[in-house]
């Protein structure tokens, strides 16, 4: 909790004790009324001394006698309102806090007593029509907007209602913009949530809170320059916040660049050397440049400044070298008390415990703390299935009109397709080996082409598009590159490549389904892009959806497709490594087999591995969650899609 909000709780504490802030012009109301000053100060004073004596009944009279004198100060009220509040005698605290802000209507004292008050009835409904006059009436107290979210929770869509009526009822207010950005960010609403930070920023441009807000929303959508100009005019503001610089640490690791990255994420630990979230941010850079030591020292000395947060203890889990470890581990997260913990803060405490018990070999324990993980996830994230189904069934098939037209392309690319943890990341790796590869990552980039060409009829009125213009967009690529996009989600728009894309090629990658799906299930992906990974069953589905797609694209002989079984790739590297450069016709060099040596940094789920040797560690887990899957395995059996696989236990 920020300072401000440490002072509105302050305030509030020292008014329900008896040292209103609005004493002033209640004494002036009094001496233009002609009362004595002097005797309503003795009054109180005795008040005080009967209290803090513990005679509450004496302090009860004084401060009746003191609103005898002078019944329209609203300060007395407040006071009295305080006594009733402790002793406890809630209904006439109501009515003293209802008689401050009948004689005061911006009384911020009185509404959040008010709230306080209502809560403790066990009435949040009154609780927050206190709360919104209280905003109202001073719109960036955070403490009342904390008392907001306590009410609501994160993951309540009123919460969004809520504060589209306080902006409607201010709309030159920043803040309730600001709010409202936050939580229609929060839930998933990423272009309302542009407008709204973007009105909070025109507002009051000076206030970095809401520049980091517009510059983390920038990147949420992919406008990474815009996120970038962001951070440079909030550092114009305060070059000493260190938000300003984990802002700009995930805009780097976004973009690639690690190492600039990485000097924004030491930037923030100069400034707030005893910050833990600077030294955890520090801690996931160094992991994704492959420091693997610093990234442990760093994640060690955010816990030891903060042991109750959860998200180095998760990072330490996906790097337990021995079972000691592991032990050591479990035994530091006893220190977390979970029951002040959000859903978001448990299913990250869950699945460090779950990575826990599965490198000790507890798999029954694993499997229940991933269930717990999951479900957590799906009360800040859920499923977003249908949205992926329904965009592939949007651009399943090519316009006609898109036929008569030359497509201009330089530049050769090569597309990486598959389920998320189906060893895309290896084959990444291996192919990155090249000197002439220029990896984009999970880029959107092919979406774009694709939603250029679909929804604007005129594109293709000219008898040549450059589709490389609009495939990289700002990205400055050399001439003699062959591009590499690891979108796994390109699968649905193979169809177009013979017709825009003709010389591309395409690399399906296969894993057990079961051993794929298990580690969907056990990754823990940034927010906003998979949140069907929480459901086996919708995973499951996808998986289906995606081998359906493939088996018909496959039959497009205009369509170059080559099949990577990950569970022999990893078995036999050599056989399969060999045929896959054959088919791309690259000359051959044993770098490919040890792919871990030329390691590029990673921020992707799979970056612990791709520092390892090939090796086939991971195949047949399922196995050990044998009680966990079988719903998803009966699915993937009836599909009748997966038969080169085994599915006995």
């Amino acid at each position: 909790m920020g300072s401000a909000a440490n002072m509105v709780k302050i305030n509030l504490l020292l008014v329900l004790a008896g040292f209103g802030r609005d004493d002033k012009s209640s004494s002036a109301k009094s001496k233009k009324s002609g009362i004595s000053q002097t005797l309503i100060d003795e009054l109180l004073s005795q008040a005080t001394q009967a209290e803090a004596q513990g005679n509450r009944k004496q302090a009860e009279l004084c401060y009746r006698k003191a609103i005898a004198k002078d019944p329209r100060n609203h300060g007395l009220y407040l006071k009295l309102a305080s006594l009733y509040f402790e002793k406890p005698d809630l209904h006439r605290a109501r009515n003293c806090f209802e008689q401050a802000v009948r004689i005061m209507p911006s009384c911020l004292e009185a509404y959040s007593g008010l709230s306080r008050l209502h809560l403790k009835l066990n009435d949040p409904s009154s609780a927050l029509l206190s709360l919104r006059q209280s905003l109202l009436v001073a719109p960036c107290e955070e403490f009342t907007h904390s008392q907001v979210l306590r009410i609501f929770g994160c993951c309540d869509h009123r919460l969004i209602a809520f504060y589209d009526d306080l902006a409607l009822q201010r709309p030159s207010s920043a803040e309730f913009h600001y709010y409202l950005s936050r939580y229609k960010k929060e839930f998933g609403d990423s272009q309302a949530a542009l407008e709204h930070a973007l009105e909070s920023v025109r507002l009051q441009p000076s206030d970095v809170r809401y520049r980091i807000l517009l510059g983390s929303i920038y990147k949420d959508l992919g406008l990474l320059d815009q996120a970038l100009s962001q951070v440079k005019e909030a550092c114009s503001v305060c070059d000493k916040d260190e938000r300003v610089f984990h802002l700009a640490t995930s805009i780097y690791l976004q973009m690639g660049k690690y190492e600039k990255s990485l000097e924004a994420a030491l930037s923030a630990t100069e400034i707030e050397p005893v910050s833990w979230r600077s030294l955890y941010i520090l801690g996931r850079v160094y992991m994704s440049l492959g420091q693997v030591k610093e990234s442990i020292l760093s994640f060690n000395r955010s816990i030891k400044l903060n042991p109750s947060q959860v998200e180095s203890y998760f990072e330490l889990s996906l790097n337990l070298e021995s079972v000691a470890d592991a032990s050591h581990l479990l035994t530091m997260m006893k220190s977390c008390t979970s029951s002040s913990f959000n859903d978001q803060e448990l299913s990250l405490l869950y699945a460090a415990q779950s990575n826990c018990h599965h490198r000790l070999g507890a798999y029954s324990l694993s499997a229940k703390k991933l269930i717990d993980c999951n479900q957590h996830r799906l009360c800040y994230e859920p499923s977003n299935l249908n949205f992926y189904l329904q965009l592939f069934q949007q651009y399943r098939d090519t316009p006609s009109r898109l036929n008569g037209t030359t497509y201009k392309n330089k530049t050769p690319k090569i597309f990486v397709v598959g389920m998320p943890r189906c060893g895309s990341t290896l084959i990444e790796s291996i192919l990155s080996v090249n000197p002439h590869i220029t990896g984009l990552g999970e880029t959107a980039s092919l979406l774009r082409v694709i939603d250029y060409l679909a929804s604007d009829e005129s594109a293709c009125s000219s008898q040549t598009i450059d589709i490389d213009s609009i495939y990289l967009g700002d990205k400055q690529v050399d001439t003699n590159s062959i591009i590499l996009d690891k979108n796994l989600y390109n699968f649905a728009f193979l169809s177009w490549l013979p017709c825009v894309m003709p010389e591309s090629k395409v690399i399906h990658v296969r894993r057990h389904p079961l051993d794929c799906l298990l580690s969907i299930y056990r990754a823990h992906f940034a927010s906003g892009g998979a949140g069907y990974s929480s459901s086996l069953l919708d995973s499951a589905r996808l998986l289906i959806e995606q081998e359906a797609q493939m088996i018909t694209h496959k039959s497009v002989k205009e369509l170059s497709i080559h099949t990577i079984q990950y569970d022999q790739l990893v078995v036999s590297p050599e056989l399969h490594i060999r045929n896959l450069i054959d088919w791309l016709d690259w000359d051959w060099s044993n770098d490919y087999l040890a792919p871990e040596k030329k390691a590029m940094p990673s921020s992707t789920a799979s970056f612990v591995q791709i520092r390892r040797p090939i090796n086939d560690r991971s195949l047949g887990v399922w196995r050990h969650y044998a009680d966990l899957l079988e719903a998803p395995r009966k699915l993937l059996i009836d599909s009748d899609l997966f038969s080169d696989f085994s599915f006995n236990v």
